[in-house]
């Protein structure tokens, strides 16, 4: 039911309505986490609480719906567009309300997360401050990446004495998530979902704690959107890029038809490429 509260069509023309749709998602997905209560007991009396990725599987699956059909409704309109050769719009055009569409539901999925960690103790979020504590380490003043978070970057804290460096590393990271949210997107459709719902929830869980009261969290949230959206888009970008070569690989169409929208994919990847690598720029070096 969650899936169809609001028109996707309605959505494609006002894509601000995807924040208070995702936002309302994620509070559903969350409370209902609340009321399973799944726990871990590990030795020594530890108690493992795994409510923050219940509340990440929650809000995929209404999401897995309206993504699939946005992408399959990219895939339409690039086909249209060779199709009946085109020219009004170039590629960006095509594609600007649904990209702020997956933009704006990556931002309501944060806030509605930055709000429960707020609100609610501390165990709920487990596994999110449990991935945060680790971004969080650094060696001898080094920038420490173990992982290809997409946020990795937003919670080490420090940049090194050497922006170059910094640069590069951050830059290498990202490029690696935006690989795999390519591929991801590419094998599965809408594979790059939980990459974007997880790493929103990490996001969410870490403005929620930084911010001193209620009314502060949109200050806090303010302070990442600098290099955060170029990056954020920078993801997005090219998971549309692998979600619509999937759509038109599984459609099959013909070999000149499939070479476009290959080639039109190739530029939306390159677009997320420039992307992390302006986001990089602007948190090495400003």
């Amino acid at each position: 039911m969650l899936e169809s509260i609001l028109n996707f069509k309605e959505i494609s023309k006002n894509p601000h309505l995807a924040f208070i749709w995702s936002f309302i998602i994620t509070c559903v997905a969350i409370f209902i986490s609340l009321q399973l209560s799944y726990e871990i007991h590990i030795g020594s009396g530890q108690i493992f609480s795994l409510t923050g990725i219940f509340s990440v599987v929650f809000t995929v699956i209404p999401l897995v719906y309206l993504m699939t059909y946005a992408l399959k409704r990219e895939e339409k309109i690039e086909e249209d567009e060779i199709r009946h050769h085109y020219t009004e719009k170039n590629i960006l055009e095509r594609h600007l309300y649904d990209i702020l569409f997956f933009l704006f539901t990556f931002l309501g999925i944060t806030m509605g997360y930055a709000l429960f960690s707020f609100i609610l103790p501390e165990s709920v979020f487990q596994i999110q401050l449990l991935k945060i504590s680790e971004l969080q380490g650094s060696i001898s003043g080094q920038l420490l990446i173990k992982n290809t978070s997409m946020f990795s970057e937003f919670f080490t804290g420090a940049i090194t004495a050497n922006p170059s460096a910094a640069f590069y590393t951050i830059f290498i990271n990202n490029l690696k998530v935006l690989g795999f949210a390519f591929v991801f997107s590419l094998l599965y459709g809408c594979g790059a979902v939980f990459i974007i719902v997880w790493n929103a929830s990490i996001l969410g869980v870490y403005i929620g704690f930084l911010a001193e009261n209620i009314t502060h969290i949109p200050v806090v949230a303010l302070s990442f959107l600098p290099h955060g959206l170029p990056e954020i888009g920078g993801y997005l970008f090219a998971g549309m890029a692998g979600g619509i070569l999937s759509a038109s690989l599984i459609r099959r169409h013909s070999m000149e038809i499939t070479k476009k929208i290959f080639l039109d994919c190739l530029i939306l990847l390159c677009v997320g490429v420039f992307l992390i690598l302006a986001a990089a720029g602007i948190e090495a070096f400003l």
